[in-house]
């Protein structure tokens, strides 16, 4: 922009105004840039998930990965759902699912054995 005039500025003055004009990050205007805003929303969404699957490795539970471990951490009520990253509609569900896979578990353990000996 060319300078209109020098040393002393006017209030007035637009070319003076307009280099003190600031532009601000695309999150600060989410009509223009929705994908700032989704962008965002997704970022928090992976630090918690990060910061979960980090708390359920420290416990010793062995979790399919870090999308949703915060929701897993936070809604899974056995082990069985948190090795298999779903999580049954209902408590009695669940519990359900728990038995059997115990169940599972414990013949093909006799079936081991069997075969072995």
């Amino acid at each position: 922009m060319e300078r209109k005039h020098w040393g002393q500025h006017d209030v007035n003055c637009f070319a003076c105004k307009i280099q003190s004009v600031g532009i601000g990050q695309p999150s600060d205007m989410p009509t223009r840039k929705p994908a700032a805003v989704a962008s965002k929303q997704y970022e928090r969404t992976r630090e918690r998930d990060i910061a979960a699957y980090k708390r359920l490795r420290k416990e010793g539970l062995e979790v399919r990965g870090t999308s949703g471990a915060h929701r897993l951490e936070r809604e899974a009520r056995t082990e069985f759902e948190l090795k298999t990253g779903m999580i049954a509609p209902t408590a009695s569900l669940s519990r359900q699912t728990e038995e059997g896979n115990k169940e599972v578990v414990e013949r093909m353990a006799v079936a081991a054995k069997e075969s072995a000996g």
